[in-house]
């Protein structure tokens, strides 16, 4: 189905929504009391409880009207998580590639590296917010443009085309930094809501990143 890229869920709702990360692990336990874990998920996906962030009768009044245009799971949409909405090139967080360096093509995805010691992980980033994204190669800002030694962004997809007739190489280090959003749908096609339930912790409006 469609993807509603504006405009942006409402931010006062997802505010104060409650959610994050979610991986998938099978856990097997032999004979003996010992484990063998098997990671399914190479990336996690996040969930959210939309309803969470409802605090008056006009949010709830904008989440029904949300629900009905998205027409329930149908139809994905922007989410800001605002625990982790950013990349900052300075840390390192923000690089173009897994690697933070050119792939001798022209194009090159926006990922984000989180980094606990030497360890890390890249996440794919494919909802950049238009206006704040700043890309760097070899530390000097690249203008976006149609022209030679210009790029090009897609937020829709995450993709940077690089223009000119060289395009980075593994040794141009790709960095990047700005704001991003979470692809996501709602996960159910019910809405059971209502004002009398407003803050009951029964009710539930779940949301679930979407993988692309």
């Amino acid at each position: 189905m469609a993807f509603i890229e504006s405009p942006r869920f409402p931010a006062n709702i997802s505010y104060h929504s409650s959610g994050g990360p979610v991986w998938k692990t099978q856990v097997v336990q032999t004979a003996s009391g010992r484990e063998q874990r098997i990671q399914t998920w190479q990336d996690a996906l996040r969930h959210w409880d939309a309803m969470n962030g409802v605090r008056t009768d006009a949010e709830l009044d904008q989440l029904h009207a949300w629900f009905l245009i998205a027409a329930g799971m149908a139809n994905g949409f922007r989410w800001k998580d605002w625990k982790d909405f950013t990349a900052v090139s300075g840390t390192g967080s923000g690089i173009v590639n897994t690697t933070g360096r050119g792939n001798g093509t022209a194009t090159g995805q926006l990922y984000k590296q989180y980094a606990l010691g030497t360890n890390t992980y890249a996440r794919k980033i494919t909802k950049p917010v238009a206006g704040t994204v700043v890309i760097q190669k070899n530390g000097v800002t690249v203008p976006f443009g149609p022209v030679a030694g210009q790029c090009s962004l897609d937020t829709t997809t995450g993709v940077v085309t690089f223009w000119g007739s060289t395009p980075p190489t593994t040794s141009d280090v790709l960095i990047w930094s700005g704001e991003f959003d979470v692809p996501v749908r709602f996960d159910t096609d019910s809405f059971n809501a209502n004002y009398e339930e407003l803050n009951a912790s029964s009710v539930t409006l779940p949301v679930v990143e979407l993988r692309l």
